[in-house]
C-alpha cells in the first residue's frame, strides 16, 4: 500500500510540476476488516509547489474528514507546513469493496484540488483461521481457553498446560494459536500438548505478533464454545480458576480476577496484583486511558466477539486484553473476583512484566519533573511526540472503533466519557487539558485507577500544541524550535513505555 501511495499521481516526487503533492507516510493495510465499523489512522504530507495549502481534507468514497491536525510542520519536505493526520471511519460493509482514500486541499487562491493518496479494500469480516474441533459431550457451559504462543519456554509451558489440565471445570478446549516460532520451539509445543484431543494447535504461517495472534487465537475457537478465556503461555493456573470464573459472571459480559505475582521458580512476590493501583471495571473514562482488565484473568461471553472482531488497527503497541475489556464495559456489565485465579509469573523473556505494566507518575514529585524539563526543556518537550502519536493518537482510533461498534448501546456517565475523551484533542486546549487535569484529584480520593496515566496524554497534547504555537503562521523553522510533527518510528512492543500503561500479556 505504501508503494501504490508513492506511485498515485500527486504523490511527492512524481506529480507534473503545478499539481497537488501528497502522498501517505504511514502503511495502511492491504484489507481492513470492518465487522460493526473500523477505523484506519492516516498520517501523511499535502503541499502545492506554488501556492500556499490553507486548508486540508482527506476524502474517503467522497466523504470528506475533518484532519486532527493539517499544515504541521516538516523541516525535511520542500513545504515546511504540510503534514495531516486523522482517523478515517468506514460504517459496515455487506461485501468487500474497494475505499478510495483522496486528499482535498484548499489553497489561498480559493482553488480546490484533490490527489489521490491510496485505495484500501474492505471486507466484511476479520479472515478466520482454521477452527478448532468441536469438544467431547459433557455438562456445564464449553469453554474455548484461547493460548497464544511465540517461542515458548518449555518448562513453563508444560507447567501452564498441567494446570489448564487440572481444572475442577471440564469441560473445556483449547486452542494454541502459534505465533511461527522457531521450528524446534514448534516441535516442543507440539509433545508438550501430545495427543490430548482437548488441545488444538495451528502455526500462523507468518509472524504476526501478540496482538493479532491473540485475535487469531480467539477465531480459532469452536462455534459451540460459550465461553472464552485467555490464556498466556508462561503463567500457571489454579485448579478452581474456570469453575470459579463462571459462577461468578453471571449475566454480566465479562469476568476476571486477582492474580499472584510469582517468579519462575513459583515463589510468591506479590499476593495481589494490585500492589500499586486499585482495579476499575465501572469507569470508561479510567480505562480508556489505563487498562486494569487483564486478559489472562479473564473470561467472558462469545457473544461479545460480535462487537470486538475484528480488532482495531494498531498505532505502534496495542493490546488485546484493553480492547476487549473497552468494549466489554462499553457495552454492559463486568464483574470482579478479588482474589487470585492464577500465578502471573515474572521472568526475563515476558512482553509485558507487572512493574512495566504498573509504573505509574505518581513517584516523582512536581519539582522533579519540572527539574527533568528545566534541563533541557527542548529534549524533553520532543519527546512527547512519542506520547501523542503512540498514546494520544492511538487511542483516538480505538475511541473512534468504540463508538462505531458501541455507541448504540452507550448512556448517561458512560456515553459522556466516551464523547469527552474523543474529544481531548479537538477542543480548545484548555477544555481537554482541563478534564485529563481534574481526573488527576481521583487518586485522592483512593481511586488510583490509572497510575497517572492522563500525565502522558497531557504531554503528547501539550506537544501538539505547543508546536502549533511556535510554528504559526511560519513558512520556515523557527531558529529554537523543539521537533518537526515527523512520526516516529513505532518500534513495536517497545512502544509500551510511551502508552498509558497496560497490564497485558508475559
Amino acid at each position: 500500500m505504501e508503494a501504490e501511495a508513492q506511485e498515485v499521481a500527486g504523490a511527492h516526487g512524481g506529480a507534473p510540476e503545478g499539481e497537488l503533492q501528497a502522498r501517505l507516510e504511514l502503511e495502511l493495510p492491504d484489507q481492513l476488516p470492518v465487522g460493526r465499523g473500523n477505523a484506519v489512522f492516516v498520517y501523511g504530507h499535502c503541499f502545492h509547489p506554488r501556492r500556499r495549502v490553507r486548508r486540508v481534507r482527506i476524502v474517503a468514497d467522497d466523504r470528506a474528514i475533518e484532519p486532527i491536525a493539517q499544515r504541521m510542520p516538516r523541516v525535511d519536505l520542500p513545504e515546511y507546513r504540510s503534514a495531516f493526520w486523522g482517523i478515517v471511519p468506514f460504517a459496515p460493509t455487506p461485501r468487500p469493496r474497494v475505499a478510495r482514500l483522496e486528499v482535498s486541499a484548499e489553497l489561498d487562491d480559493g482553488a480546490k484540488l484533490r490527489a489521490p493518496l491510496a485505495e484500501l479494500e474492505l471486507i466484511p469480516a476479520a479472515p478466520t483461521a482454521p477452527a478448532a474441533p468441536a469438544a467431547p459431550e459433557g455438562d456445564g457451559p464449553l469453554v474455548a481457553i484461547c493460548m497464544a504462543t511465540y517461542n515458548p519456554p518449555g518448562d513453563l509451558l508444560r507447567r501452564q498446560l498441567d494446570s489448564i489440565r487440572a481444572q475442577t471445570h471440564e469441560r473445556w478446549v483449547c486452542v494454541i494459536s502459534d505465533d511461527h516460532s522457531d521450528p524446534e520451539r514448534f516441535d516442543d509445543l507440539e509433545r508438550a500438548v501430545g495427543d490430548d484431543p482437548r488441545f488444538f494447535v495451528s502455526r500462523a504461517p507468518e509472524r504476526l505478533g501478540f496482538y493479532a495472534n491473540f485475535e487469531r487465537a480467539i477465531t480459532c475457537a469452536p462455534a459451540e464454545a460459550t465461553h472464552l478465556a485467555l490464556c498466556d503461555q508462561d503463567d500457571a493456573w489454579h485448579p478452581d480458576k474456570l469453575e470459579v470464573l463462571l459462577a461468578e459472571i453471571s449475566e454480566a459480559d465479562l469476568v476476571y480476577s486477582d492474580a499472584r505475582i510469582v517468579n519462575e521458580a513459583g515463589a510468591v512476590i506479590f499476593d495481589t496484583y494490585w500492589s500499586r493501583r486499585r482495579p476499575n471495571h465501572t469507569n470508561l473514562a479510567s480505562l480508556l486511558i489505563t487498562n486494569t482488565i487483564t486478559g489472562a484473568a479473564s473470561l467472558f461471553r462469545s457473544e461479545l466477539l460480535d462487537r470486538a472482531l475484528p480488532f482495531p488497527t494498531r498505532i505502534g503497541a496495542q493490546w488485546h486484553d484493553h480492547w476487549l475489556a473497552l468494549v466489554a464495559v462499553a457495552g454492559g456489565e463486568v464483574r470482579y473476583v478479588d482474589r487470585p485465579l492464577y500465578d502471573y509469573v515474572q521472568h526475563a523473556g515476558a512482553v509485558v512484566g507487572h512493574d512495566v505494566a504498573n509504573p505509574g507518575q505518581v513517584g516523582r514529585t512536581a519539582g522533579e519533573r519540572l527539574r527533568m524539563l528545566g534541563s533541557d526543556w527542548r529534549e524533553a518537550v520532543g519527546g512527547w511526540c512519542r506520547k501523542y502519536f503512540y498514546g494520544v493518537c492511538k487511542m483516538l482510533l480505538v475511541a473512534e472503533v468504540l463508538e462505531l461498534r458501541c455507541g448504540d448501546r452507550l448512556s448517561g456517565r458512560r456515553a459522556r466519557a466516551l464523547r469527552w475523551f474523543r474529544a481531548i484533542d479537538s477542543t480548545p486546549m484548555p477544555l481537554g487539558y482541563a478534564w485529563l487535569s481534574a481526573r488527576r484529584l481521583r487518586r485522592f480520593a483512593g481511586r488510583n485507577e490509572t497510575l497517572d496515566g492522563e500525565v502522558l496524554l497531557l504531554h503528547g497534547l501539550a506537544w501538539r500544541r505547543i508546536l502549533s504555537a511556535l510554528t504559526w503562521r511560519r513558512s520556515s523553522p523557527p531558529r529554537r524550535m523543539i521537533k518537526d510533527a515527523s512520526l516516529p518510528p513505532p518500534g513495536g512492543a517497545d512502544t509500551a513505555s510511551a502508552d498509558p500503561p497496560s497490564p497485558s500479556p508475559s
